[in-house]
């Protein structure tokens, strides 16, 4: 059975020029992006800014596509998520439609977390604060489907083993929210393939379906076609592995579940 990348972006984002077509010709089925929305976005200069979509051009270049061919293009967004910008992120998404919608945490006290340097943090202090974030995301914002990448803040800051009580405490929070509310979490293959963190990934998962978390999306989080789908087939091995049974798959906002090994 078929399973779309669900988080991957195009030339719509505005750190990918990947084509539509360059997507659809790796496989046989539909494709779907999720752009990034990260509303009040601060860069490295300090200087913020809201980063989004075109909405309205995406949808005409979607629909033009989808009238004229059998495979098609289902519309997403990466939500950004920030408590500042919460009213504003309800509001423009309550003017849109979407397939499915992704939360992110991006930003870390004002700070892209692929952006800091361990050497100038306090490592207990980041993860707390990136932890909480995503605590409080999860317990203030409802309108997703998918929570993404759980790993950003230590993708390149790998954190020390004594502060993996941290890790632990804290997902436990985001885990019983996201299973109260019958959300999936994703399973992101970049994350696990690209910036090693398998072991990480390993421990949340084995956590996740301890704690009966049953719905799990898996995204390669492609912004170049190479990386489109990267790894997908060690990532449904790893899964069967860990004793995730369901994929979950959205359309339209409906959330149908594959089983994992049908796939």
């Amino acid at each position: 059975m078929y399973y779309r990348d669900q988080h991957c972006h195009s030339e719509f984002s505005f750190d990918s020029n990947e084509k539509f077509e360059n997507y659809l010709k790796q496989v046989q089925g539909d494709i779907i992006t999720t752009e990034h929305m990260d509303l009040g976005y601060i860069h490295s200069d300090g200087k913020e800014e809201d980063i989004d979509i075109d909405y309205e051009k995406y949808c005409k270049v979607i629909d033009e596509h989808n009238s004229n061919h059998s495979q098609k293009i289902l519309k997403g967004i990466e939500i950004g998520y920030t408590s500042k910008n919460r009213d504003r992120i309800i509001d423009t998404l309550e003017k849109r439609n979407y397939d499915i919608q992704l939360l992110s945490i991006h930003q870390i006290n004002g700070i892209d977390g692929m952006s800091v340097k361990s050497k100038d943090i306090d490592q207990r202090k980041f993860l707390t604060d990136y932890y909480g974030n995503m605590i409080d995301a999860v317990n203030n914002f409802k309108d997703y489907d998918v929570l993404t990448h759980i790993d950003y803040a230590i993708r390149l800051n790998k954190f020390d083993t004594k502060n993996f009580d941290i890790v632990d405490e804290y997902l436990s929070f985001v885990f019983k929210e996201l299973i109260n509310d019958e959300k999936a979490l994703e399973l992101n293959t970049r994350s696990v393939y690209q910036y090693e963190n398998l072991e990480y990934y390993t421990f949340a998962l084995k956590k996740y379906v301890k704690m009966k978390g049953k719905l799990v999306s898996i995204g390669s989080d492609a912004h170049f076609e190479n990386y489109y789908r990267f790894n997908f087939e060690k990532a449904y091995k790893l899964l069967e592995s860990l004793g995730v049974k369901y994929l979950a798959l959205f359309e339209n906002r409906k959330m149908k579940t594959i089983r994992v090994e049908d796939i």
